[in-house]
């Protein structure tokens, strides 16, 4: 796994919703939650929920988005959280007060398209740099799908709350087998032991 982010977006730019790389799938795609949709409806279901949550962050959440990422500047991954799990709890209020819902698997999807567009409004802030977007950006999809989850698990129609703790848990195992090499060290580690290695000189 090249990342979460890498491997979940399926768009280059977390912004426009509608310009996406069309994932491979079958005649059907079976959601996470059981029901079955065309891919082209999940896709359309996506966008939507993508804009409408980026229409909260660059509209009435802006001002308080870049107050929570200036005050944890330090942690800028429990920063990204937060938003992520403020927004995320928002669009099922707002959905539930509609009598809607959304299957846990394209709200995931947009988390990820929304953490990434929380992440590139970090970097304008200069609170992260391209160093460390990377693992921010992650960690705190990460930690606000788990803080929405653990939040709203009484309010999620029946199964939901089951099937986002079941998503949290695999990326939780992928992101953790990425961080770490074949014999279980963490990658940077080896990496690093492997450039402090000294060379062999000849004629010594």
């Amino acid at each position: 796994m090249n990342g979460l982010i890498e491997n979940g977006m399926v768009g280059n730019s977390a912004r426009n919703g509608a310009n996406t790389r069309q994932r491979p799938a079958g005649t059907n795609q079976e959601l996470e939650d059981g029901v079955r949709m065309n891919p082209e409806n999940a896709r359309e279901q996506r966008n939507a929920v993508v804009n409408a949550i980026l229409s909260e962050l660059y509209g009435p959440q802006l001002e308080r988005t870049a107050e929570i990422l200036k005050s944890s500047a330090e942690s800028p991954a429990e920063g990204i959280g937060r938003i992520v799990n403020n927004l995320l709890t928002g669009l099922i209020a707002s959905l539930a007060d509609n009598g809607q819902t959304v299957p846990p698997g394209v709200v995931v999807q947009a988390a990820m398209m929304v953490s990434q567009a929380i992440g590139e409004m970090a970097m304008r802030m200069g609170i992260i740099d391209q160093s460390t977007e990377k693992e921010a950006v992650e960690d705190g999809f990460l930690l606000g799908l788990a803080n929405f989850v653990n939040g709203n698990a009484g309010t999620l129609k029946e199964g939901q709350a089951e099937k986002y703790e079941e998503i949290v848990q695999a990326m939780v195992r992928a992101k953790a087998e990425n961080d770490t090499g074949p014999t279980g060290s963490p990658k940077r580690q080896q990496r690093g032991q492997q450039r402090q290695q000294p060379r062999r000189m000849g004629g010594m």
